[in-house]
């Protein structure tokens, strides 16, 4: 199961690269990658139906098998729309036809997983009373045995008491003394008596020390033995709880980590975000500049035209000047003649009286005639000087559109080149993204077995406390054997 989980999620690694670079030319080596998974992946669900059909609910590994397979044709969908550079489609294929059967598929593993442990307890368990109804058989075999060898004893100190024959004094005071625990005694009797009651009597003796002897030799390396197993066993527990608290420590830890690296992948994607509105946001600020750009050639191209219908302008007006210069010189040489009739006119009296009115009023016509020819003058001489102000105006803010021309261009260029830089870092925000989210898997993995590693470190430590407990009480036993064969005096 921990294959299926990890084939998966390299194939969703793929994808996301595949959709971060979408160039088909790279990208056709993640999809080689995702095609070799796939066919891995159909083999380990088939064999996840055979081989666990003992342990694990069929029902479950069917539906595991149906759930894979179409998850498997998404991704295989996604990819071919990938590769056409229809990034949105293939977004839209993941939320519809990837990831539904991708979260029912990963909750199904986990499903399979619990149960595969549980029922694995449960056979632990199973195989520790098994374990324990052993150890109690040993105990119970060694109590047996102690207890035959004591009633064979028995039988025989009775069988010997009702064949007594011979001297039944000295034979009741060798089977008293023998009957106090004194095997110690030596008696005495013919060579050649085999068959006696004292004879006998002096077999049972022997035999019984030897056996006693025996017995207290094989208790005291029982209760060596029992003893040194406890230390071990004691040893073995207490390691094992410095193990528990190791990898309850080694958990928190990959946990906090879990937690550090899914927030990273969080912030990434957070990051791949903004820098996708930071690109959108530098392509329409180039768009403006581009249009400002525009805008300041044409208004310079206005600007420059202005300028010369100033200038001719300009020129016009100095012709205005020349023309006044004539009217002015008309004017005086008609107050000249006027001022000439006027003298002839009073020569001649009465009879020039109306060429004199008439010499008057050109004079005064004349006189007005240069009066505006004045007033002109003065007005084409502003308009002279307007002009060449607006002319060197115009000449100024042409130098200055050129200037900010330039300024606009240098912008457009500048902008080029942080709408490339913010793609390639929206790139490896994606390509960041995306082994945070590998890494936050993996550590997700190894605290689900770490997990896993302290439940069967608990029953480890229960057996080994109920074998140290078995221990104590073999060493017990052992020892009060000893005492029962310390009653008698051996020598």
């Amino acid at each position: 199961m921990n294959s299926v989980d990890g084939a998966l999620t390299r194939v969703d690694i793929n994808i996301l690269r595949m959709i971060a670079i979408g160039n088909p030319e790279q990208t056709a080596g993640w999809k080689n990658e995702n095609e070799a998974a796939f066919a891995k992946l159909d083999e380990l669900t088939v064999q996840l139906g055979k081989n666990t059909a003992e342990t694990l609910d069929v029902t479950l590994t069917q539906q595991l098998q149906r759930d894979y397979t179409k998850l498997r044709d998404g991704m295989r969908h996604q990819t071919s729309v990938i590769q056409t550079g229809d990034i949105a489609a293939a977004t839209n294929i993941n939320r519809t036809e990837v990831k539904p059967f991708a979260e029912q598929v990963f909750k199904t593993l986990q499903t399979l997983r619990e149960q595969g442990k549980e029922r694995a307890g449960e056979r632990f368990q199973a195989q520790e009373e098994s374990s324990n109804e052993a150890s109690n058989v040993a105990i119970s075999a060694t109590l047996v045995i102690a207890i035959l060898g004591v009633m064979v004893t028995l039988l025989t100190i009775r069988s010997i008491l009702a064949a007594i024959g011979g001297e039944p004094s000295t034979v009741a005071a060798i089977t008293r003394t023998i009957a106090k625990g004194d095997l110690s005694s030596t008696i005495k009797v013919n060579a050649d008596d085999n068959t006696s009651v004292a004879a006998a009597v002096v077999a049972m003796q022997i035999q019984l020390r030897d056996t006693l002897q025996q017995i207290s030799n094989s208790a005291t390396q029982l209760a060596a033995a029992a003893e040194e197993m406890t230390a071990i066993t004691e040893e073995g527990v207490q390691g094992i709880h410095r193990q528990n608290n190791e990898i309850d420590q080694a958990a928190t830890a990959v946990n906090e980590m879990t937690s550090a690296v899914e927030e990273v992948a969080r912030n990434a994607e957070h990051t791949a975000r903004s820098s996708n509105d930071a690109t959108s946001a530098t392509q329409a600020g180039l768009g403006l500049v581009k249009k400002t750009v525009s805008a300041i050639n044409t208004m310079s191209t206005d600007v420059q035209k202005t300028a010369t219908l100033i200038g001719e302008l300009a020129g016009q007006s100095r012709d205005i000047g020349k023309v006044l210069d004539v009217i002015r010189g008309l004017a005086e040489q008609t107050n000249l003649l006027a001022l000439n009739a006027a003298i002839e006119a009073a020569r001649a009296g009465e009879a020039g009286r109306g060429f004199a009115v008439v010499a008057d009023e050109v004079r005064a016509l004349a006189h007005r005639t240069q009066q505006s020819t004045s007033e002109i003058e003065r007005l084409v001489t502003d308009i002279q000087t307007g002009t060449e102000r607006a002319v060197g105006s115009m000449r100024g803010n042409t130098e200055l559109a050129s200037e900010t021309l330039g300024i606009a261009e240098g912008a457009n260029e500048s902008l080029t080149v942080i709408s490339a830089a913010v793609s390639e870092i929206n790139d490896l925000n994606l390509v960041i993204a995306s082994a945070a989210q590998q890494q936050a898997h993996v550590a997700r993995e190894v605290d689900r077995n770490l997990m896993n590693i302290r439940d069967l470190s608990a029953q480890s430590s229960s057996g080994a406390q109920q074998t140290s407990n078995a221990s104590r009480e073999l060493s017990t036993l052992a020892l009060d054997l000893n005492n029962i064969v310390g009653r008698f005096r051996l020598s």
